[in-house]
């Protein structure tokens, strides 16, 4: 089940960063983010220059982060699939939310972990 597209306008990402970030993300799921992606860094060099090495180990803590304490399995899509999931949506969207001066763990995660857990069976939502 897919709740955005990649292709069409909202509520997928619109944006080249967005699209770029969802395509890593998936990629670095594979491992639950404790192995390097060459091809998730060299894509993050090429689009952000000298920064993108560092975001590519920003990426891979994050998902480790999400791997070892979200309630449940995030729904990710393929790597090069255009749809987007209604998890990846929810990320996108606390990373957006995310500003230099309250950018820490608990300011992306939190919004996606309560999230998750209202959707959960037996959660009352």
């Amino acid at each position: 089940m897919f709740a955005g597209d990649l292709s069409a306008g909202p509520p997928g990402p619109p944006d080249t960063d967005s699209r770029l970030l969802v395509w890593c993300v998936r990629r670095l799921a594979l491992t639950s983010g404790l192995q390097r992606c060459p091809a998730v860094e060299a894509a993050l060099l090429r689009h952000f220059g000298a920064r993108g090495q560092e975001l590519s180990m920003l990426l891979r803590c994050l998902v480790h982060a999400l791997a070892l304490h979200c309630p449940r399995r995030l729904v990710l899509g393929h790597a090069c699939h255009p749809a987007l999931t209604a998890d990846e949506l929810r990320l996108l969207s606390a990373i957006r939310t995310a500003t230099p001066t309250n950018l820490g763990p608990s300011t992306i995660l939190t919004p996606l972990l309560t999230a998750l857990k209202t959707h959960l069976p037996g959660s009352g939502a």
